[in-house]
């Protein structure tokens, strides 16, 4: 298998970054150098970053070139993607993305192999958990304990042990 291949693997698909990065940056022309590193730090190559925004696909490595050298051109990107809301959005979309395949790949497995789901349940347990099936694990009720009575009833502990005879 090739590095370009295993490289393909690991990413979001094409459609996933380009919703997330459209969402975060929208469609304004004039950011049109911001979305195309968004692009790139998302995985993408710069020829197809550039690709994806309307420059010439030679123009990424240049957008690239001035985002490592240009202190302007990377606040500028940090301020768009910094906001929070916007940011973690973005991240939640791209991870649940991921971890649906993931699930969805070990659900098949689990499928052909039926002795996983009884040897391995907790997959089964965090997809139920995770459709609203199944309650969460939550600890019991705790004791809580007042230092304060704690003092008292060592106190009186300690006063029945001296006034006892011997």
């Amino acid at each position: 298998m090739s590095r370009k291949n295993k490289e393909n693997k690991s990413l979001p698909s094409t459609d996933l970054v380009e919703t997330v990065v459209g969402e975060v940056i929208g469609d304004s022309s004039e950011d049109r150098q911001v979305k195309c590193i968004l692009l790139w730090m998302l995985g993408k190559s710069p020829l197809e970053a550039a690709k994806l925004c309307g420059y010439h696909p030679a123009y990424g490595y240049k957008v690239v070139r001035m985002y490592r050298e240009n202190q302007n051109l990377r606040a500028r990107v940090a301020q768009i993607a910094g906001t929070y809301e916007d940011r973690y959005l973005a991240t939640a979309r791209l991870r649940l993305a991921e971890i649906a395949g993931i699930e969805a790949g070990a659900l098949k497995r689990y499928k052909e192999n039926e002795q996983l789901a009884i040897d391995k349940p907790q997959l089964l347990k965090h997809l139920k958990q995770a459709a609203g099936v199944l309650n969460d694990d939550r600890p019991g009720p705790q004791t809580i304990i007042q230092v304060n009575n704690l003092r008292e009833l060592m106190v009186g502990i300690n006063q029945k042990i001296n006034e006892r005879p011997e």
